[in-house]
């Protein structure tokens, strides 16, 4: 079956497999969408730039105002590449704001999460007057919805995230 891949070439596969690990883990939760980095060698899912910017693009929200194209939010005010992560990921929102719910519920929060969590919202609602989840850190917080989803028997994206990132184990 492998007769004809030498050493060269199995490293080869090696690199690109370990290569879109990286990049799948950079999309889903570390707001690195598409990055491409040699030094932690991902490689963007070796999607060309042209094709990332175009996509870029599209992310941000416009309106049309009689007649008249107006951005609601412009492209340098937003953290586009978060718009791929975990929780922006369509088959995951729902499940992701039920913990989030029964979170706040358990806590008794005196306000609630409105839309995917992002360390903006977060920010906001720890730094608000109200009370909302103030044990938990962005990081703490988004682990512990990760646990969650193990827990409810998602446990891909736990066991991916955990072994590939060291980050992580600590």
């Amino acid at each position: 079956m492998n007769k004809g891949l030498n050493g060269s070439h199995l490293n080869s596969l090696k690199n690109i497999h370990n290569s879109y690990v990286m990049d799948f883990c950079n999309i889903i939760w570390r707001d690195k969408a598409f990055e491409k980095n040699s030094k932690s060698k991902s490689i963007g899912f070796m999607i060309p730039d042209s094709f990332i910017n175009k996509l870029m693009k599209q992310r941000y929200y416009r309106i049309s105002v009689n007649g008249q194209d107006t951005e609601i939010q412009s492209p340098q005010d937003l953290n586009l590449k978060s718009n791929f992560n975990l929780f922006y990921s369509p088959p995951f929102t729902s499940i992701i704001t039920d913990i989030i719910r029964d979170l706040e519920d358990e806590e008794n929060v005196e306000i609630r999460l409105i839309g995917p969590l992002n360390e903006k919202s977060f920010t906001e609602l720890i730094k608000s007057e109200d009370r909302w989840l103030d044990e938990y850190t962005y990081d703490s917080l988004r682990i512990k919805i990760l646990n969650e989803l193990y827990n409810k028997g998602y446990k891909g994206v736990n066991l991916l995230l955990f072994s590939s990132l060291r980050s992580l184990n600590k």
